[in-house]
């Protein structure tokens, strides 16, 4: 069962570790800092940097590969009619 309760993020953002370490692409030693710092759980920490990113896996459907999947689905039945 999954915890919808919200979570509280530093408003603090410019003085955010957390969002340094986002920005230098370094995500994995983000969510240990939060983890070790926090002393939660690692979902709980990987969720509280998802959350600084903006990134929301419930959202996520495909991005690019879904548009792609398309396009060679619709091409693929354009030849087929024109020919």
């Amino acid at each position: 069962m999954e915890n919808d309760k919200k979570m509280k993020i530093d408003v603090n953002l410019e003085n955010n570790k957390y969002v340094e370490l986002i920005n230098k692409g370094q995500l994995l030693q983000a969510v240990k800092e939060y983890k070790e710092d926090n002393n939660c759980s690692l979902k709980e920490a990987k969720d509280y940097i998802d959350n600084l990113r903006g990134y929301d896996p419930k959202n996520d459907n495909g991005g690019c590969l879904g548009v792609v999947a398309l396009l060679v689905l619709l091409s693929s039945t354009a030849i087929y009619f024109c020919l």
